[in-house]
């Protein structure tokens, strides 16, 4: 298995998790829109931040964390399920930028923490 796609794995284990979550929460099951909207968001926010990071550079990865903020996350009892550390990825993408202030405003643009779906 390639580095390239072992964030695609991951991706699709943590919308298996997601999925399996909120079902334990309240009962009630994804659309099949739903779940494909979801997994098709999941895809493109892993394989962007892939190919940020391959690439080093910045702006994929804030553009990747910002899809996967706007995923949001499913409540479960007890911690929030989570795919990705958006926080990791923003740090990083911090790290890249430099003094670039227009890359850095970018980044603090970019909500880390992401809505509890319930």
């Amino acid at each position: 298995m390639t580095k390239r796609m072992l964030p695609l794995f991951a991706g699709a284990f943590a919308l298996v998790s997601l999925a399996g979550a909120g079902h334990a929460q309240d009962g009630s099951n994804l659309t099949a829109a739903q779940a494909a909207e979801t997994r098709a968001k999941l895809e493109i926010a892993t394989g962007v931040i892939t190919l940020g990071r391959s690439n080093k550079d910045p702006m994929m990865l804030v553009v990747g964390a910002k899809i996967l903020s706007e995923i949001g996350t499913v409540s479960g009892e007890g911690e929030a399920s989570s795919a990705y550390d958006i926080a990791a990825v923003l740090d990083e993408a911090k790290g890249m930028a430099g003094d670039n202030q227009y890359l850095l405003d970018a980044i603090a643009a970019v909500p880390a923490d992401r809505p509890i779906v319930a």
